[in-house]
């Protein structure tokens, strides 16, 4: 019998914490559940500020670390379960073990435990589309890296679609992408679709704040800029800058570099812009990303000047979305909101809470 609540051991990858479990935690405790979590006991520490930033305090948590394992790091079948999975498991009381990452959930399911997998990076082909690490450990100044990374790099693109493809029949997986569901749908993968949304109390936070629109037009870009090909080819913005400087377009603020902030400062910053910009060189491969930075925008009532090859994500934005095919149609279609605004309605879809019934079937599902 399932139990209407349940409970889930949150196990997290070397370096997999983000803002997705934030979400996953603090909509646990604003139900008035404890949630549990696993993470790497060197990256104790930037965890602990990651859910500080939130709010979060830990006595609401039940927290474990686990020692850095080659059996994890290496997805290896264990069964003699050297960092005590088992154990943290049946301590915390839980009833599904929540894995972030391809390497926590191979771990888990040899173990036996019912798992449901996360797999908010597409992980079937997300490998094939990065490059070796070449040119990103020569932009480091590290070239002693080289070789090894182009090895670890050149294996995942084998090993990863391969290790997936047997969870398929092992074990739900929870994507964030309609294609990425489609796909392994596809494979007979009993999929469940949550994409990263906020959470109705980062909406909230902002507007008890009464934030008011600056005078100049503002556009805020969330992340790094991406001025190289090299750096990352996948989310190439070069050019933008440029643009910015070249037409008058108003201001562009960048979430980087000394405009670095936690979360929710980052949320009322926005709040005060007039556009949202989230513009790479169009990909094919951008259809398998549903990207969490629009959405920001969206539950605060501002447009996202997006590229149109991230089909999914301009799909589920709707009237929120301003879609261009290139950089150069980014002054047209500003210039084009600004004398025919829309009014935007709040869009239910865009929050998380929304899909909270898909992680339970997922967790059901798991214990079936």
């Amino acid at each position: 019998m399932v139990k209407s609540k349940l409970k889930p051991l949150h196990f997290i990858y070397d370096g997999g914490y983000n803002i997705r479990i934030n979400r996953y935690l603090v909509h646990s405790i604003d139900q008035g559940s404890r949630p549990a979590f696993c993470y790497p006991d060197f990256y104790n520490i930037h965890a602990n500020k990651r859910t500080s930033s939130w709010g979060i305090d830990d006595d609401n948590l039940d927290l474990a670390f686990y020692p850095k394992n080659r059996y994890v790091s290496n997805m290896i079948p264990a069964k003699n379960d050297p960092i005590c999975l088992r154990k943290i498991f049946k301590d915390f009381d839980c009833d599904v073990v929540h894995a972030h990452h391809l390497n926590s959930a191979f771990y888990s399911i040899n173990l036996g435990l019912p798992t449901v997998f996360d797999d908010w990076e597409f992980f079937l082909n997300y490998m094939r589309y990065l490059p070796l690490l070449f040119n990103y450990w020569l932009y480091k100044k590290r070239p002693d890296k080289i070789v090894l990374g182009m090895f670890m790099r050149a294996l995942d693109r084998f090993r990863n679609p391969y290790i997936l493809k047997k969870i398929f029949k092992l074990a739900p997986i929870i994507v964030t992408n309609r294609f990425v569901k489609e796909e392994y749908d596809s494979f007979g993968a009993k999929t469940f679709w949550v994409p990263n949304m906020p959470l109705n109390f980062e909406r909230e936070y902002v507007e008890s704040k009464q934030i008011k629109k600056i005078s100049r037009l503002t556009t805020g870009y969330i992340g790094r800029l991406y001025n190289d090909n090299k750096q990352n080819p996948l989310r190439n913005a070069s050019g933008i800058a440029e643009l910015w400087r070249r037409e008058n377009i108003g201001d562009l603020y960048i979430f980087e570099g000394k405009n670095t902030c936690t979360h929710l400062e980052l949320l009322c910053k926005l709040k005060s812009f007039h556009f949202n910009l989230l513009y790479w060189e169009p990909k094919s491969f951008h259809r398998y990303y549903t990207q969490n930075k629009p959405f920001l925008a969206s539950i605060l009532g501002i447009p996202t000047i997006i590229s149109a090859s991230l089909v999914d994500t301009v799909n589920l934005l709707g009237e929120y979305a301003l879609p261009v095919m290139t950089i150069r149609d980014i002054p047209l279609v500003m210039k084009s909101y600004l004398e025919n605004p829309r009014k935007l309605i709040l869009n239910p879809t865009h929050f998380w809470e929304y899909y909270e019934k898909n992680i339970f079937s997922a967790y059901q599902e798991a214990l079936n």
